[in-house]
């Protein structure tokens, strides 16, 4: 991709960042007549500050958009690594596509007035990213590399995608707990097992670099 090229499409997302950012309220307005779903909220939930006025539907909808633009300028920002770039492309794009493809259990109506609280979109997109960023990344970062084992690549780009679509799916998770997910203890409980995830991507790269890469004399 030619540095012209780049420039003019970081110039056009600038504009429409800007167009959507000053003119947001009619912008809002506007989807609200063409959207098949809510996009302005008419009570706000206490647990939602960052949403704002907007529904969890137009939060998705919105993160989906940006995520196109951004994953774009990822994937042709370098050219040291064009598999990092696909890896990093990836992470930015997957969660809000998971999130869209599951618009209806990310909605508002799912929200639980007990716990004022419903299967929050914003946080699951935050970890969703945070699971799938090393596993992806450094996954496909070592497809670059001729003397990489195919095992590495693919248990870290596997794992990676399996982490990343544990706070796709909170309703499955639901199912096991006795108490419900759309409370501050099942936002705990959905961060404690991504953790969990990343920690067991770490060691199994920890394992490659020390045991695999070494034995290899790759370094």
């Amino acid at each position: 991709m030619t540095i012209q090229f780049l420039i003019i499409f970081y110039i056009i997302s600038l504009a429409i960042f800007l167009a959507m950012h000053f003119g947001r309220v009619r912008f809002r307005n506007f989807l609200e007549k063409i959207s098949p779903f809510p996009i302005l909220r008419e009570k706000r939930t206490d647990d939602d500050l960052k949403l704002k006025d907007i529904t969890y539907e137009a939060f998705i909808i919105k993160t989906f958009i940006w995520s196109v633009i951004l994953s774009i300028v990822a994937l042709f920002a370098s050219e040291v690594n064009f598999y990092f770039n696909i890896g990093f492309s990836l992470v930015i794009i997957l969660p809000p596509l998971f999130l869209l493809l599951r618009i209806k259990t990310f909605s508002d109506s799912n929200i639980l007035p007990k716990t004022n609280r419903g299967y929050n979109p914003g946080e699951s997109y935050i970890l969703s990213i945070l699971g799938g960023f090393m596993g992806l990344a450094i996954g496909f970062s070592s497809l670059n590399f001729d003397y990489t084992p195919i095992s590495f690549p693919i248990i870290m780009i596997s794992g990676a995608l399996f982490v990343m679509l544990i706070p796709i799916f909170p309703d499955y998770i639901n199912k096991f707990l006795d108490y419900d997910i759309r409370s501050e203890r099942g936002a705990n409980l959905l961060r404690y097992i991504t953790a969990t995830g990343i920690f067991i991507l770490g060691l199994i790269f920890l394992y490659y670099s020390l045991v695999v890469f070494n034995y290899y004399n790759w370094f």
